[in-house]
């Protein structure tokens, strides 16, 4: 697994999540559900249908359960320490998404809230890569700051 970006107001460069969203709110989220205990019994039977029972053309009209295949690595019940070179910048992305950074208050995305992120400096001065672990999940000018 690895984040994604996509540019914001182009959804169809995620295509394949965008088709995926749209098929369960057509069938699942277009009728009013009443209460928890009902979206979970209809959740349940629509990922049954979905997953089990129809046909997926992109999958040579086989069914999703057919081409399933568990992970052979076990999935941790915590994330081991993240460590960053001393070069980096660390800092702990606060609620809401936001990082301080050399008198700044930034945006990351949410997702990583309570980890430790690092900035990395780019080619281009005061401009800076976001990165959580390996991944470069974000990048901040802070010439265009307020």
């Amino acid at each position: 697994m690895r984040v994604v970006h996509s540019r914001p107001f182009h959804p169809q460069t995620l295509g394949k999540d965008e088709r995926f969203h749209r098929t369960l709110k057509a069938e699942l989220l277009g009728v009013p559900l009443s209460d928890l205990d009902c979206a979970q019994r209809r959740f349940d039977r629509w990922r049954q249908v979905y997953n089990h029972e129809r046909p997926h053309e992109a999958l040579d009209d086989a069914v999703p359960a057919s081409r399933y295949r568990s992970s052979q690595r076990a999935y941790p019940e915590s994330l081991p320490p993240v460590e960053y070179p001393a070069a980096d910048h660390v800092r702990k992305v606060q609620d809401q998404g936001r990082v301080d950074f050399r008198g700044e208050r930034l945006r990351v995305p949410q997702a990583f809230r309570g980890y430790p992120v690092a900035l990395r400096p780019l080619d281009e001065d005061g401009r800076w890569a976001v990165y959580f672990t390996t991944e470069c999940i974000a990048e901040v000018d802070l010439r265009e700051r307020p």
